[in-house]
């Protein structure tokens, strides 16, 4: 089953190693990040205490955003924060990370890229109202 967020729907949960099977991934969007030790549920919650990390693209892909992700969070340089945040509070990528994405698809150019920074901060605050915080990786 799909999550529901305004505009559109998560992909549904992928293993890290198998993220560029999702569909649409070469869109802009919103990415979610979560550990699942015993396996992702079918539904995507965005305010599931297992969620690490909520993202978000406008100006690329999901897929090189998440390769940007990878290379941070595995060596902690420079290339994306929150992968050199996941860097520093796990050391290195876990088996059980799982992504899930929203692809915003059909949106203004004009108007595409701030609904798309919209719908990402409205999910860390629907975290922080829920857990008291931000998802662990997300510092600001």
């Amino acid at each position: 089953m799909r999550s529901v967020v305004e505009g559109g729907q998560f992909s549904g949960w992928f293993l890290w190693k198998e993220r560029e099977e999702s569909e649409d991934i070469d869109c802009p969007g919103v990415y979610l990040l979560a550990h699942f030790p015993g396996g992702a549920p079918i539904e995507v919650d965005p305010q599931a205490r297992e969620v690490v990390y909520v993202g978000e693209t406008c100006g690329q892909g999901l897929k090189k955003r998440l390769r940007q992700f990878e290379k941070s969070a595995a060596t902690g340089k420079h290339a994306h924060a929150g992968g050199r945040n996941y860097h520093t509070e796990f050391g290195s990528i876990r088996e059980d990370l799982s992504v899930a994405i929203w692809a915003a698809l059909d949106l203004n150019p004009k108007t595409g890229p701030a609904f798309i920074r919209f719908i990402e901060r409205k999910l860390i605050w629907e975290y922080a109202k829920k857990w008291g915080e931000m998802p662990c990786c997300n510092r600001k």
